[in-house]
C-alpha cells in the first residue's frame, strides 16, 4: 500500500467536495427543469428523467476517471489519427470552432466542469506522485468521485423535500 501524504488527503477532499456540490445543483436543476415530473421543455416522457441523469452523469464521472488514469499515449494515438489527412483535420477544426461556441454560450455551465477537471488533475497529479499505478487511480478517482455526487445528490434530495 502507498504512503498517502497530506496533500494528496487534501486534493481528494477537494474532489470529493467538487463532486458533492455537482450532485446538489444537478439534483436541484433536475427540479427546475421539470425532469422529475417527466417532462422537458415541454415534451412529456413516459419515464422518469431523473434516473438517466444519475446514469449519465456516473457513466461521464467513470469517463473522466479512465481519461485521467489512463497513459497519454493512448492521446498521442487518437490525435494522430485526427490529423492524417485533410479532410479530417478540417472536420476536427470545425468541430473544435463549434464546440468552443457552445462553450462561450455556456459559460456558467462550463465552470463547474472546469472546476471538476481540475480538481481530478490535482489528484491525479497527487497519486502519481506517490506512486500509484493506473488502475489503483482509476479506482480511486472513482469511488471519490462517484461517492461525493451521490452524498450531494441524497442532500439535496433530503434537504429540499423536507
Amino acid at each position: 500500500m502507498q504512503k498517502v501524504r497530506s496533500s494528496s488527503l487534501l486534493s481528494l477532499l477537494l474532489l470529493f467536495f467538487t463532486y458533492m456540490i455537482l450532485g446538489w445543483v444537478l439534483y436541484t436543476n433536475t427540479l427546475k427543469w421539470g425532469l422529475c415530473n417527466g417532462e422537458l421543455f415541454g415534451l412529456t416522457f413516459s419515464f422518469k428523467c431523473k434516473w438517466w441523469v444519475l446514469i449519465l452523469t456516473g457513466a461521464l464521472i467513470l469517463l473522466l476517471a479512465e481519461t485521467l488514469a489512463a497513459p497519454l499515449s493512448n492521446l498521442r494515438k487518437i490525435l494522430s489519427l485526427t490529423f492524417q489527412s485533410d479532410t479530417r483535420a478540417f472536420i476536427a477544426l470545425i468541430t473544435l470552432a463549434f464546440l468552443t461556441s457552445v462553450l462561450i454560450i455556456w459559460i456558467n455551465f462550463v465552470a463547474y466542469i472546469v472546476l471538476l477537471v481540475a480538481s481530478a488533475l490535482r489528484a491525479r497529479l497527487d497519486m502519481a506522485m506517490i506512486g500509484f499505478r493506473d488502475w489503483q487511480a482509476f479506482f480511486t478517482l472513482s469511488a471519490v468521485s462517484l461517492s461525493g455526487f451521490l452524498l450531494g445528490w441524497i442532500a439535496a434530495k433530503i434537504t429540499l423535500l423536507s
